[in-house]
Order: structure tokens, then C-alpha cells, then sequence
């Protein structure tokens, strides 16, 4: 039951708005709750580039994202526009796949 609330409280906050912005940061925030994870960060790929447009986070950790741009293929979030497929971790601060260490800062 609490999944389908969570969808409810979901559809009702992206379509209270018909500006994107709202709708992009609604949809973080709402991945997030549904996901109950730390962080969640929404990029637009711009050629070689990430563009943080939205983010939620639960903790206090830094990462190389609060600088609003990483390339692709570096950091946890470029490799994982580059090759396309989720990262999940259950500890960024010891993530193997973390191979930068301005990752975190």
C-alpha cells in the first residue's frame, strides 16, 4: 500500500506543474522517497558533458556533482552515462567503482 501512495503523492506532484523545472525536480525528489535512497541526481548529457539540472540528497556528503558539470566516462556518474546502465551503491565513500578521488571532496 505504501508503494501505491508513493505513486499516487508521485503523479500528483509532476502534474501540479506544466513547468519543467518543477516536474524535473519533483521527480527527484519523489525517486528518492519511492527509491529511499541518499542521493539522486537528474543530468542532461550535453556532448561530452553532464549538466546537473536537479538533485536530492538525504546526507551531508559532497560530491564532485555540487560542481554542477562532470565529464562523461568520469566519476561514478559520467561511467554510468557512459556505459548506460544504473550504478547503485550502499556506501559512496568506499564504492571500488568510485576511481576518482575528486569524486568526493
Amino acid at each position: 500500500m505504501d508503494e501505491l501512495q508513493s505513486v499516487l503523492a508521485f503523479t500528483r506532484d509532476i502534474t501540479s506543474s506544466l513547468s519543467v523545472k518543477d516536474v524535473i525536480a519533483s521527480s527527484v525528489v519523489q525517486v528518492g522517497r519511492i527509491l529511499q535512497c541518499d542521493h539522486v541526481f537528474f543530468f542532461l548529457k550535453e556532448d561530452d558533458t553532464l549538466r546537473l539540472v536537479s538533485s536530492w540528497r538525504t546526507s551531508g556528503i559532497e560530491t564532485c556533482m555540487d560542481s554542477r558539470s562532470v565529464p562523461v566516462g568520469r566519476c561514478l556518474c559520467g561511467i554510468t552515462a557512459e556505459t548506460r546502465k544504473p550504478h547503485y551503491t550502499q556506501d559512496l565513500l568506499t564504492d571500488p567503482a568510485r576511481a576518482q578521488e575528486d569524486c568526493l571532496k
